[in-house]
Parts: structure tokens; C-alpha cells; sequence
């Protein structure tokens, strides 16, 4: 027997090849994903929802809930609601469902109306922010609270193009990386700063 092979089964004999057959595979299941359809947006909208640890419906307790624009399964929910996991286990944020707000077309959704001809073609299809707050306000929270065990105290969670339609309303709480160049909006560009120099 050569030195290779004396290897070869001294490493087969060492680290045993465990066989797949006959070993059961399951998916990883994080959340909920619901789907309705929205009377203001004319359009069926997708949620993706992580309930917290020891959620049950039949519990007396409530709980907060984070709105996460950009909230697809392939954008920024798994991230956020596995950061509030995480906040959770070490007491950090109170136990709280997270509800991605999966997006159709955010350019449309994050963006005001405006008349620059370089919004026009940078963003063609932007200006929908108004129905946009308006189904977060009529539709999506209403439909959350029929459905799960909430407590009225809300947070939405948005970045870049998903700030710049709240930067107008002063109660919401989270914002990251807001984009200020969509319509050129010299005062809110000034406001964000002001409030966050």
C-alpha cells in the first residue's frame, strides 16, 4: 500500500462521509407572507410578516408593529425582522411583528408628483406617493390590526427613495439614507440636514 493511500483511509476512517439519503430536508420558515388586494392602488400587494418569539393569537399580549418599506423577500424585511430578532433575544427592542411591505414599483410609491424634466426621465412612472401613504393609512395598518395581536404604537422603517415621502411627516420615527434629489426638493434637503446635524 502506498503512502497516498494509507492517507486516503487514515482521512476516510478519521472524518466519516455521512450519507443524505434518508436524512429529511424542510424549509427554514421565518414568517408569514399574506397577499390582498389594495382598493386604493388598484393593484394586489404582498406583505412579508415575522411574528415574534412566543407570538400566539389566542395571548392577551400585544405588540408593537414596524412597517418596512422595500419590504420584499429579496430586499430589506429578511434583514430588518432578523435584526429585531436578534434585538429580542438580548431584550434590546421590545418584542415586535415586522411587516415587509413587498414592493410593485417603488419609484411610483416613494415619489411625489413633480414637473422636472430630469425626475420625468430618470423616474417616468414616479408620483404615486400620496395613494401610496394613503393604503399604508386605510388599508395596510387596518388589515394588521384585524389580523394580529398589535397595541396601536407603529414605526416605518424606510431608506433612500422610501424616505423621501415621509420626510413631511414628523412622527416617523426611522429613516436611513434618505434620497433628496427626487424633485429637487430644496426644503426638505434643508430640513433633513437641520434636523439630523
Amino acid at each position: 500500500m502506498s503512502a497516498s493511500n494509507g492517507l486516503v483511509i487514515l482521512f476516510a476512517s478519521l472524518f466519516p462521509c455521512r450519507s443524505v439519503i434518508g436524512q429529511e430536508v424542510r424549509p427554514f420558515v421565518f414568517g408569514e407572507v399574506r397577499s390582498f388586494r389594495s382598493e386604493v392602488l388598484d393593484q394586489e400587494r404582498t406583505l412579508n410578516i415575522y411574528l415574534p418569539s412566543g407570538y400566539s393569537p389566542d395571548s392577551v399580549q400585544r405588540y408593537p408593529v414596524i412597517y418596512v418599506l422595500d419590504g420584499s423577500a429579496n430586499e430589506d424585511f429578511p434583514h430588518l425582522a432578523g435584526l429585531v430578532q436578534f434585538m429580542n433575544m438580548y431584550d434590546l427592542l421590545p418584542k415586535s411583528i415586522v411587516v415587509g411591505i413587498a414592493n410593485v414599483d417603488r419609484y411610483h410609491d416613494f415619489t411625489h408628483q413633480t414637473k422636472g424634466d430630469s425626475d420625468l426621465v430618470w423616474v417616468p412612472t414616479g408620483g404615486g406617493s400620496a395613494p401610496f401613504i394613503r393604503f399604508i393609512g386605510e388599508e395596510l395598518e387596518p388589515l394588521v390590526d384585524r389580523h394580529y395581536r398589535t397595541n396601536g404604537h407603529n414605526t416605518i422603517i424606510g431608506q433612500s427613495l422610501g424616505v423621501t415621502i415621509y420626510l413631511r411627516n414628523p412622527e416617523i420615527v426611522l429613516m436611513f439614507g434618505p434620497s433628496l434629489d427626487h424633485g429637487h426638493d430644496h426644503y426638505h434637503r434643508r430640513h433633513w440636514v437641520s434636523q439630523h446635524s
